[in-house]
């Protein structure tokens, strides 16, 4: 195993000197330069610097401060991703958390001890053991950190989370895949640019790593553009609420806002940026349609349950439909034909319905549908 140098300050892209076939020496003579291989072995540097600089945020939320406390919440929160990053070995957790509020003199045992997390099924992730003889009423927030290790990508989905014991308060935590100090060769994508010879031949080994790690970067370190969950996902609120959100309509409602039946350019939904994120020119299929997978955590108590995303409407039926079979019991629902498409030619000034922004739309055959979950992610719509 090598640790590959990466150069850690971004420069300005410019190749422009190396691509010269001639320069100018100290006595104005025009002599040609052995290039060949420097130009492919500057963009090799580039690419390894983002292969080693992008950490993604992988799930991120703030809890309202006037939401009750978490005693005993396992799992209190939920989030489901695509893990396919080899460079995205560990994943860095920042979390701020209080614990309960007492009466002073009160005696209190809160936890907050890392352990891992596995990479499936919701998980108990915070814990720490401290013990006060008297609390104030009105603490300071306080914050923790710790780091799991998830070893190789398992090219798969898959589902973590977070839990509460003791009166441990979350007020918020964010997910991010962990900056790389170096890239290994052995088990992380980085392009050799050793092969890439400043005056020597261009060889196709090191032609295809530097386009291997080019689309790596391009394809393997794309955003969660939406994500939405509830504290807990056992409650069954009579209405909705922050542990959960409740349907019995058995036509469509959007999911923030009942009385809302379609989507507008101002119904609530997951707004995001998908601004040149397509694949070639925009005028294109492929270049303004950036594909997003959908996925709803949720369970439907009798009859089915259906969760409709709508996207954009610069595409025709840019929708998808969830079925979320009633009876089922809670679980993750969507699979890969669960996509609806961004559009790559709208800006943030966009107010119109083509704006990049996703509803989510529900209804139940009978009875209740409960959601506590809602996951979007973009998703390489190459060739």
């Amino acid at each position: 195993m090598a640790n590959i140098k990466v150069f850690e300050n971004w420069t300005t892209a410019d190749i422009s000197q190396a691509a010269r076939p001639f320069i100018q020496d100290i006595d104005e003579a025009q002599r040609r330069q052995g290039n060949s291989g420097a130009i492919l072995a500057k963009l090799g540097d580039y690419a390894n610097h983002i292969l080693r600089y992008s950490p993604r945020v992988i799930f991120s939320k703030m809890i309202p401060w006037g939401a009750s406390d978490h005693t005993g919440i396992d799992p209190l929160l939920v989030w489901k991703y695509f893990d396919g990053n080899e460079n995205g070995r560990s994943l860095d957790v920042r979390v701020l958390f209080f614990p309960r509020y007492a009466g002073a003199g009160d005696a209190e045992i809160a936890q907050d001890t890392a352990s891992d997390i596995p990479s499936a099924g919701p998980i108990t992730s915070f814990q720490r053991n401290q013990t006060f003889s008297s609390i104030d009423l009105y603490r300071s927030i306080e914050s923790g950190f710790y780091k799991v290790s998830r070893g190789d990508a398992n090219d798969a989905e898959i589902v973590d989370g977070l839990s509460s014991f003791n009166g441990l308060t979350v007020a918020g935590v964010i997910v991010q895949e962990s900056k790389l100090s170096y890239l290994d060769s052995v088990n992380e994508t980085y392009v050799p640019t050793g092969d890439l010879v400043k005056g020597e031949k261009v060889l196709s080994a090191g032609v295809t790593s530097l386009v291997d790690g080019i689309h790596a970067c391009r394809k393997n370190q794309l955003p969660i553009v939406w994500s939405w969950c509830s504290l807990g996902n056992t409650a069954t609120p009579s209405t909705s609420d922050e542990t959960g959100i409740h349907v019995t309509s058995a036509t469509y409602v959007n999911a923030f806002d009942q009385t809302i039946t379609t989507r507008t350019a101002t119904s609530p939904g997951g707004c995001t940026n998908g601004w040149y994120c397509g694949i070639g020119n925009v005028n294109t299929g492929s270049g303004n349609q950036v594909k997003v997978m959908c996925r709803v955590l949720a369970n439907a108590t009798v009859g089915n349950g259906t969760v409709k995303f709508e996207g954009p409407d610069h595409a025709a039926s840019n929708l998808t439909e969830i079925t979320v079979t009633g009876g089922g019991g809670l679980d993750w629902y969507g699979d890969d034909t669960n996509f609806i498409y961004l559009n790559s030619e709208s800006g943030w000034s966009d107010s119109t319905t083509a704006r990049n922004k996703i509803d989510a739309l529900l209804k139940v055959a009978s009875d209740d549908l409960y959601v506590y979950g809602i996951r979007c992610w973009m998703v390489y719509n190459g060739y």
